[in-house]
């Protein structure tokens, strides 16, 4: 029964010395219990990014547009005009890396935020964007010159619920 639980051989000899302290042997049975549980919400979070995908393409009928990550981001400090925030806190982001101008980024939100519904999640904060590049489009055919950008969107994720 212990192989079937994940325990080393080594672990199940330990287990099995009728001179183990109760304490120690119900020590890691938790630690085992613990380190499940996590595999299992990881497993999950799989699940829940398959299901997305799959959704995003009976959507979109092809393969989606845009990848979106889930990453873990620091947050940053934000300063307002009355107060400033600091905190060292890491937060669960959705990602895209979208690249284009203003009049299509529009088309890159609603696929992030679509992944975030499907996903089983909702978003919990402002998102944010972080410009990695950014310049003018040589436009030679139109008189108004299009900004061209390199985007990563950030939406702060949380359990739907």
């Amino acid at each position: 029964m212990l192989k079937e639980l994940g325990f080393t051989l080594q672990q199940i000899g330990a287990l099995l010395d009728d001179g183990l302290p109760l304490e120690l042997l119900q020590g890691m049975l938790l630690r085992k219990q613990a380190e499940v549980e996590q595999q299992l919400a990881t497993e999950q979070q799989r699940l829940a990014q398959i299901a997305a995908r799959l959704a995003q393409i009976a959507q979109e009928g092809r393969q989606p547009r845009y990848e979106v990550l889930v990453c873990a981001v620091e947050q940053l400090r934000v300063a307002a005009a009355t107060t400033s925030v600091a905190s060292e806190e890491v937060q669960r982001m959705a990602c895209l890396v979208f690249a284009g101008t203003d009049q299509e980024v529009g088309v890159a939100y609603a696929a992030l935020a679509h992944w975030v519904e499907a996903g089983g999640y909702e978003i919990a904060r402002p998102y944010r964007e972080v410009y990695l590049q950014g310049g003018l489009v040589d436009t030679s055919s139109s008189p108004h010159p299009e900004q061209s950008y390199v985007i990563e969107i950030q939406f702060p994720l949380a359990p739907l619920g």
